[in-house]
């Protein structure tokens, strides 16, 4: 199983039976290392969305309306892809909940501390944090989010690679990031949201100094296309 950065918070889990994608953002993506026709060639089992701003929800519709491929969300961005895209194959919950992809496929939502407008409308969901969890694979994407005592709880789950926001704009800075990996402890962990516009330019190596430097965690520093093998 690859665990792939595609630049921003775009990352695809790939399994030998398909595509899960997450927050693909392609089109308008200067960090992106694939296009959006190269996207779609591909074996997508699911699209899961972290929240309901443009550079997460990205090209999803794109990617799912001739396939009906489901949108794993939260309550709150399914409610936006049935009313305002005419969409319905959506699997959604709330914070807290653990949603049934298919036979071997679950994805529990955790809090993240974010803004919820959706695209340019007036409607609003709860950013999340996602634990996908694939047989005994698991692995976590924090979305856009602030540091939080919440992420201690996910020590428990051994994940094996997580993926952390560390622009210190809009979300935790290097040292918090480097802080929730101590809560987090998965066995490896690469920084996303960072470098893809000149507000967030940030040094990713100093992150992986920190990580390093604590010893819970093996940080790695990818480019777009790089991945993460999970054995």
């Amino acid at each position: 199983m690859h665990v792939v950065w595609h630049g921003h918070s775009f990352v695809e889990i790939v399994t030998d039976k398909g595509s899960i994608l997450i927050d693909p953002f392609i089109t308008g993506n200067p960090r992106c290392d694939v296009s959006l026709e190269e996207v779609q060639q591909k074996e997508i089992i699911a699209i899961c969305l972290t929240h309901g701003h443009g550079d997460h929800i990205g090209d999803t519709m794109s990617l799912v309306k001739e396939k009906n491929i489901p949108v794993v969300c939260e309550y709150g961005v399914a409610n936006y892809f049935e009313e305002v895209e005419n969409y319905e194959h959506c699997i959604y919950g709330g914070i807290g909940g653990t949603l049934q992809v298919n036979d071997e496929i679950q994805v529990k939502l955790f809090a993240a501390t974010h803004g919820g407008r959706i695209m340019k409308t007036d409607m609003y969901c709860a950013p999340a944090g996602m634990l996908i969890m694939i047989g005994d694979k698991k692995v976590y994407h924090a979305g856009d989010t602030s540091l939080m005592l919440d992420m201690q709880m996910l020590g428990d789950y051994k994940i094996d690679v997580a993926a952390l926001p560390i622009d210190g704009t809009y979300n935790m800075d290097m040292s918090d990031a480097a802080k929730a990996v101590t809560y987090i402890k998965p066995t490896t962990v690469f920084p996303i949201h960072f470098d893809t516009w000149p507000k967030l330019r940030v040094n990713a190596v100093d992150f992986a100094s920190s990580v390093m430097a604590d010893g819970v965690s093996v940080p790695k520093v990818l480019k777009p296309g790089q991945y993460v093998v999970i054995e």
